[in-house]
């Protein structure tokens, strides 16, 4: 990469986004509300730029590889030499082991706590590509929430009564983290109709009863029974074409959203 440039040159270098739009981003960036983004984060917000077209470019600003973890298939036995809590406390996923060297994926391939906890852990060599932190924090959720989740929720639902019960989906909801999907606070909107028509004649509601919510920052939001339904995941990603994201309601509860709207 040429040193002289910027990173939101390199935006416009690969054609992620046009000049003009730089323009408007750079604006952008010096209202008081913007103070604290990047301009890369901005570009997100507004769907100009891709969560993985951003990572690409500071990957190159860090000479070191970039890794869509929304498309990599985890190697489970490797994640699991490792703490939950370590992974998330220092933002990184080991991804594969090839003789004594692990490649893993962090936010910051400078940070020598993650290489630290891999060379102590393992005895490997640690080499780091970059992904963002989000990605990093849905690639966890991805892996962990299922995992925690299958032993226990039988179990929860005998003590707790029916899957409908309120007292169970907020039991389940703060057991795993996940955010609960307030109906009362929702506004039905004329785009909101329209994803709905398509994901109804799409097939994948009456498969899934999932709810499209709003996009933020390259990711799409949804509501679901069971945020652990890893077949629901990779079949709206595929449908969105874009990562996605699970809230958690009851299924009676997604249902009356459209019996009472």
């Amino acid at each position: 990469m040429d040193n002289h440039s910027t990173v939101v040159d390199q935006f416009v270098k690969k054609g992620f986004i046009t000049e003009e739009q730089l323009s408007v981003l750079r604006e952008e960036a010096k209202k008081e509300e913007n103070r604290w983004k990047r301009i890369g984060d901005i570009a997100i917000e507004k769907g100009w730029l891709t969560e993985s077209q951003l990572g690409e470019v500071l990957a190159e600003r860090m000479n070191c590889d970039f890794v869509d973890l929304d498309q990599f298939e985890f190697n489970g036995e490797l994640i699991d030499l490792f703490e939950e809590e370590t992974l998330r406390k220092y933002k990184f996923i080991p991804l594969v082991r090839v003789g004594k060297k692990i490649r893993f994926a962090t936010n910051d391939p400078l940070d020598f706590f993650a290489s630290d906890e891999i060379r102590n852990t393992t005895g490997c060599v640690p080499f780091a590509c970059y992904s963002t932190k989000s990605a990093i924090a849905r690639a966890l959720d991805r892996y962990y929430i299922p995992k925690r989740m299958a032993p226990v929720v039988d179990e929860m639902k005998e003590k707790l009564g029916a899957e409908e019960s309120p007292t169970f989906i907020e039991k389940l909801g703060k057991m795993f983290g996940l955010e609960l999907w307030n109906q009362r606070e929702f506004i039905f909107t004329d785009e909101w109709l329209d994803e709905v028509c398509e994901l109804f004649q799409s097939g994948l509601f009456e498969k899934y009863c999932c709810i499209p919510l709003e996009e933020k920052d390259g990711v799409k939001y949804f509501v679901v029974p069971n945020p652990a339904d890893m077949e629901a995941y990779e079949a709206l990603k595929k449908y969105c074409g874009k990562p996605v994201r699970f809230k958690l309601a009851s299924r009676g509860t997604i249902l009356r959203v459209f019996r009472d709207g």
